[in-house]
């Protein structure tokens, strides 16, 4: 009994002095890929919380494709530029080129939007062009 409280204090004491910290929740949203083609993928937020685009990670792979370049990991600075928002919301749409990598016709493509502060993935989907 007596080491049970103890180690509730202890996990109380952790928490009261900042040790543990509980992490930021993901956003709820409803995301779609509007449009997709071997230069370009338009995304677009239908509903559910505003998410700050500086906490996004997008990462674009296509399954089919060459060993070598078939991967687009696009952080929260090259969103930015892309978007030139700061905040994604209901209804708006972002557009990522994807010509740094070789999509063809038929060629499947993961893609994934990542809540980097919750580290969750808020969206994903395999689309084939």
């Amino acid at each position: 009994m007596v080491s049970v409280v103890v180690v509730m204090a202890t996990i109380a004491g952790a928490f009261v002095m900042g040790v543990l910290t509980i992490p930021e929740p993901a956003p709820t949203t409803t995301i779609s890929t509007e449009d997709m083609n071997n230069q370009e993928i338009s995304l677009i937020h239908e509903g559910g919380d505003t998410v700050k685009t500086e906490d996004l990670r997008i990462i674009i792979y296509n399954l089919d494709g060459e060993q070598e370049n078939n991967r687009i990991d696009i952080d929260k600075e090259e969103i930015a530029e892309e978007t030139d928002k700061s905040e994604w919301s209901s209804g708006e749409r972002i557009s990522i080129q994807i010509n740094e990598i070789q999509v063809d016709q038929g060629d499947r493509v993961d893609i994934r939007i990542m809540h980097t502060p919750s580290e969750t993935t808020i969206y994903s989907e395999l689309k084939t062009t």
